[in-house]
């Protein structure tokens, strides 16, 4: 008995704060009053109780517990009342306290004084070792959880200390590596204001009692970062998503979960991240979370080609060039052409999101008949271009099922262009807008210079030049060191830079004054590790506005009302799945680049009957591309068939199968009809998101 007694005990004062305040309280208590108790014995024994009255009687009692707790706790007042006679003593009359009073001082002053200041104290410490550790607890409500660290944090969250939508709400930061680390260098890119607003919390993200104390059910949004430089990032990030999902089911059935909460998950390998823009999450977690994916070279292929500016500080932000530098209207006679040196995750993304944007309303005549020789070209030069290619090849299969790419080798040939036909037999009719070329050389052999300053040399061709080496310091080196034509003709230059863009500010880098020459004048860097997180909404909310569109009409054939529109865009988005999402989302990014091409803006948008039927064309172009780089293909002949015969359009959508996937002039008017709802909405669609 005496044995667990003692382990509670020692269990308790080296546990939590509260157990070890529960234990000294007891037993200054218990002590307290058996001292009391004493006194009322000899007062009562010396006749110091009164017991001709009520009153008399309780004020005699009060007057000892008076003076035993006046002794307990202040050892002098031993010269002012005998707890052994019961008896006051006033008046400045000289008194030798009793052995019974000094016990009783003395054992005040080693509970009161001794354990119970000392326990204080070594709380306090202990506290601050807690905070400073990571491991204090406070109460949130309505606050940011990051769960991870890495890199991308310290930007984050300045992000989010400097933006309107998350004003002066807690950021709660939880990771495994040491909090003081993770304080210092977070501190570090905040004001003394900021830093009150930023808690910190270590733990790992695979314990479920860990994940229980960041309040997620009371969060406003969530960040899955993960920490740096661990194995099986991504499977991490997943494998905390779901836990996140069970503690959230269990505190909807307390009524603490009312709505879904914006989870932003973050992918470091980029196939992973492709496929969960294809893959749809679990349909009981739509119930929990708003899932959005995220990956770094992805989002900065999108500040590059659709945002076209990087906030370098407070004070300062470079403004990338429209890879159409000249507009493309549709009468020009020029197109786009992008070379990406590297075929790393970086120029992946770049040359995906380029087809995913790059349309132009000269690649149809007035009739709507395709005119290929105003394709955008995307060309990828790497040393590895050959086993790079056909990986490419496999991913995006619906792709090249329906369109052939060139293949140039430097390395082990002459650089003669060879045709790679589609994949499919029944390929038939190339209604694409966006060619792909590799090249299998190095940057800076004779081979690829001489081409290079080949293609500056067109004047059909609208050329922009990202060197996106995974090596910082060599595409550097690429990108200073292209053919004189290059910077003589004013070509985009962008070069990945690891985490400054200092050095390229210095060279010039689109600074000068226009009236005078600078070779690097077009040298822009990209790629930082630095404010590449965009917490900007409002390409989302055009996304669920676009949605919004296609389902109103989808189910009555007409256009919503402005009101409706708004509406419904909220109620509906959770309920799509992840790939439509996406849809939607690079439906939204692409409305600058078609705004540009008819000399408007997103600040002011007034389409003609005519300019909309381009649009719609622009936009079905889009489509084809968006679908076939997100895994779809054409349907076969045979296939085809089964969906004219048996109307089982939905069963081979379901399957990545879609029978739209085709030239705009063979699509029915009542299809051609969605592409034109957007067009003739769009300026509707960026008002409400700007109210939103």
């Amino acid at each position: 008995m005496f044995k667990r007694l003692k382990h509670r005990f020692m269990r308790s004062m080296t546990g939590k704060p509260r157990l070890q305040l529960l234990w000294l309280g007891g037993i200054i208590g218990v002590v307290l009053l058996l001292w009391i108790t004493v006194g009322l014995c000899c007062a009562a024994f010396h006749g110091n109780l009164r017991c001709d009255s009520l009153c008399a009687f309780f004020g005699d009692v009060s007057s000892v517990i008076r003076g035993v707790i006046s002794i307990f706790i202040d050892p002098g007042s031993a010269w002012n009342f005998d707890i052994f006679t019961g008896e006051t003593v006033s008046g400045g009359d000289a008194h030798s306290p009793s052995i019974l009073s000094l016990v009783v001082a003395m054992s005040g002053l080693v509970l009161f004084i001794g354990v119970l200041v000392t326990a204080l104290t070594n709380l306090l410490d202990r506290a601050k070792d807690r905070f400073r550790n990571g491991k204090m607890e406070f109460r949130h409500k309505g606050h940011v959880v990051i769960i991870g660290f890495s890199d991308v944090v310290p930007m984050l969250v300045h992000e989010l200390c400097t933006t309107d939508a998350y004003a002066g709400c807690d950021i709660l930061i939880q990771s495994a590596i040491y909090t003081h680390t993770v304080r210092n260098k977070v501190f570090s890119e905040l004001k003394l204001e900021q830093e009150k607003r930023v808690f910190f919390l270590a733990a790992k993200r695979d314990s479920v009692e860990e994940l229980q104390k960041l309040q997620i059910e009371h969060a406003q949004e969530v960040f899955v970062i993960g920490d740096s430089d661990e194995d099986y990032h991504d499977s991490l990030n997943l494998d905390c998503l779901e836990k996140i999902i069970g503690i959230l089911r269990n505190k909807r059935k307390h009524g603490m979960v009312k709505a879904a909460i914006p989870f932003n998950v973050f992918f470091n390998n980029q196939n992973t991240f492709s496929s969960f823009q294809t893959t749809d999450i679990k349909p009981e977690w739509k119930d929990y979370i708003d899932f959005r994916a995220y990956n770094f070279c992805n989002v900065w292929a999108r500040l590059l080609l659709v945002k076209r500016k990087w906030r370098v500080n407070s004070d300062r932000q470079i403004r990338y060039p429209a890879l159409d530098h000249k507009l493309i209207t549709s009468s020009s006679q020029s197109h786009v052409h992008l070379v990406i040196v590297g075929m790393n995750n970086m120029g992946t993304a770049l040359g995906v999101m380029a087809a995913h944007m790059m349309h132009f309303p000269n690649f149809f005549d007035r009739e709507g008949r395709e005119q290929p020789q105003h394709s955008t070209i995307v060309t990828f030069i790497d040393d590895h271009a050959d086993t790079e290619m056909q990986f490419f090849r496999g991913h995006y299969t619906g792709y090249f099922d329906i369109s052939a790419c060139t293949y140039r080798d430097f390395i082990h040939g002459d650089g003669t262009p060879q045709v790679v036909p589609p994949t499919s037999k029944e390929a038939g009719e190339d209604f694409l807008d966006v060619k792909f070329e590799f090249i299998n050389g190095r940057i800076e052999s004779d081979g690829v210079r001489s081409m290079i300053d080949e293609w500056v040399e067109r004047k059909d061709e609208e050329l922009s030049i990202a060197v996106c080496l995974s090596d910082a310091s060599k595409s550097l080196g690429a990108g200073l060191y292209l053919p004189e034509s290059v910077y003589r003709q004013r070509i985009p230059v962008f070069i990945r830079q690891a985490s400054s863009s200092a050095l390229l500010a210095q060279l010039g880098c689109g600074h000068e004054p226009a009236d005078s020459y600078h070779k690097y004048k077009e040298v822009y860097p990209f790629g930082m590790l630095d404010r590449w997180f965009d917490l900007s909404a409002t390409k989302l909310e055009q996304a669920k506005k676009i949605s919004s569109l296609y389902d109103y009409y989808g189910q009555k054939k007409a256009l919503p009302t402005a009101e409706e529109l708004g509406k419904k865009a909220n109620d509906d988005w959770c309920k799509l799945s992840v790939p439509f999402q996406w849809s939607n989302l690079y439906a939204a990014y692409s409305i600058g680049v078609k705004l540009r091409a008819f000399g408007q803006s997103e600040d002011d948008v007034h389409l003609s009957e005519e300019e909309v039927q381009r649009m719609a064309m622009m936009e079905h172009a889009r489509w084809n591309m968006e679908k076939l780089m997100m895994g779809y293909r054409r349907p076969t002949k045979a296939e085809m068939d089964d969906i004219v015969q048996n109307g089982r359009k939905k069963w081979y959508q379901a399957r990545f199968i879609h029978v739209y996937i085709a030239p705009y002039n063979a699509l029915s008017d009542g299809v051609k009809a969605y592409d034109v709802n957007i067009a003739q909405s769009i300026g509707e669609i960026i008002r409400l998101s700007k109210l939103s």
